[in-house]
């Protein structure tokens, strides 16, 4: 009987979008964030863009930010999902925001344990087969931050030149096999689990165990 690929099922945490958008204020500028009920937080995050690049200042956590807001932590939490969703959806729709003059445009696919999403980015310069490449806005969708490219292949869609670059996350599936083989020395797997996992929830469990390797 075939066996389904394995597919990490990445589950972030709010904190995971905070980051994210902390560390990307230019994506929520091209929002048009008018009569949207997460105006103010949006507004704030771009007021304090400096205090962010200040590595002397801590990073503010959603209860500081609820605090600041007077508001409760569940209220904050959504919108910061839904400003990081409306980043997402805006990338698909308007590629065109994400490039500056000079750039490159890329559809750039990210590749993380079995999971897969797209990203349209412009670049100053093409990667080169082989380089390291780190993008940690995507990390809420899809787990990681860290890849590989693995190819760069160009195409011409609406008569525009495109490139298409695939990461992969080769250097991560080394890393899982070698935590899955120190699980089994330590006894926290067992053979059969080492030998097939049969299940996504199974996986997860091994990818998340803090091991020392």
């Amino acid at each position: 009987m075939r066996t389904h690929d394995y597919v990490y099922e990445h589950k972030p945490l709010p904190k995971d979008f905070l980051i994210a958008l902390i560390y990307n204020v230019c994506y929520i500028k091209l929002l048009d964030t008018q009569r949207k009920p997460y105006q103010e937080l949006a507004e704030w995050f771009i007021k304090n863009e400096p205090n962010f690049l200040d590595d002397d200042k801590p990073m503010p956590s959603i209860k500081n930010i609820a605090d600041e807001f007077a508001t409760d932590y569940k209220k904050i939490t959504k919108w910061i999902k839904d400003i990081y969703a409306d980043i997402i959806e805006l990338n698909q729709k308007q590629e065109d925001k994400f490039i500056c003059n000079g750039q490159f445009l890329c559809e750039i696919t990210f590749n993380y344990l079995g999971a897969k999403t797209r990203f349209n980015l412009g670049l100053n310069v093409l990667p080169r087969k082989g380089d390291h490449f780190e993008f940690d806005f995507i990390s809420p969708v899809i787990g990681g931050r860290g890849f590989n490219v693995k190819s760069i292949y160009h195409f011409v869609e609406n008569g525009k030149h495109k490139i298409s670059i695939i990461l992969s996350d080769e250097e991560v599936l080394l890393y899982y096999q070698l935590k899955k083989e120190r699980a089994l020395l330590l006894g926290m797997i067992s053979h059969a689990e080492f030998l097939g996992l049969k299940t996504n929830s199974g996986k997860n469990r091994i990818t998340n165990l803090d091991l020392n390797l």
